[in-house]
């Protein structure tokens, strides 16, 4: 029966099965199945499914409180334990693996060049020291257990850039969405032309952060870097707004 899966549920001494189809459970737990004729393969609770052993009655209304088979199945489904499809794995190995490259990419940066590190050098990092990804582990020991092995193959350092962005009255309130998005806002001063914010930006979202200020403001904007990674950042096309004013992107501190 390749094409389901065991249900199984541990209550006391007693263990229950469920024959499902494969792949269905999760997806009827997640609401994406809503009938219980589409998951399951049989209506039937098993106290050993493969050798088609019934559940008594007596053990049923012991454990769930009733001796209703279909009361007892759906219970054992949302409680039980429920063996992964060789699809559902693999889709949970790729979308851990890709959490952990999109977190390296986000906050470190080559120490040479100042830049994020692309996404495909990364990954292909990952497969020269032999990472190996789990999706069972917490993301946060994946991470600082893939960073101590990188610098064999990959030099990274991780870093966030400070600097202050001066923003006219007419886009504040555009601007201010912006950066909340992208960036911390640590302060805020507000005159008769505009605000000034200070503000932290990790290096993998320079880049977003640039050009959304740009289609907003047209450039009508002057941001000062501090430290070092994103004011290396290749700039992007500077257009002028209606006032003739240009984004400036500076670097200060060196």
């Amino acid at each position: 029966m390749a094409s389901t899966q065991t249900v199984r549920h541990k209550s006391g001494k007693h263990t229950f099965e469920v024959l499902v189809k494969a792949g269905t459970v999760h997806k009827w737990r997640n609401g994406e199945i809503g009938s219980l004729d589409n998951v399951l393969f049989a209506d039937t609770v098993f106290t050993n499914a493969s050798k088609g052993d019934r559940a008594a009655a007596a053990d049923l209304k012991e454990c769930f409180g009733t001796e209703n088979e279909a009361e007892c199945i759906k219970m054992i489904l949302e409680k039980g334990d429920v063996p992964l499809t060789s699809a559902e794995r693999k889709e949970k190995l790729e979308k851990r693996r890709a959490e952990i490259v999109n977190y390296i990419h986000k906050y470190f940066v080559d120490p040479k060049s100042k830049l994020p590190h692309p996404v495909v050098r990364i990954e292909q990092a990952m497969q020269e020291c032999k990472f190996q990804v789990d999706f069972e582990a917490q993301l946060e020991k994946q991470i600082n257990d893939l960073t101590k092995k990188l610098p064999g193959v990959l030099t990274i350092k991780k870093m966030e850039v400070n600097g202050t962005i001066t923003v006219p009255n007419a886009h504040i309130g555009a601007v201010h969405g912006i950066l909340h998005k992208y960036c911390n806002i640590r302060s805020e001063q507000y005159g008769g032309g505009g605000c000034t914010m200070e503000i932290t930006v990790v290096p993998g979202d320079y880049e977003h952060l640039i050009s959304d200020l740009q289609r907003a403001t047209k450039g009508d904007y002057d941001m000062r870097l501090e430290g070092e990674g994103a004011a290396a950042t290749p700039e992007p096309e500077e257009k002028k707004g209606k006032g003739g004013k240009k984004g400036k992107k500076n670097k200060k501190g060196h």
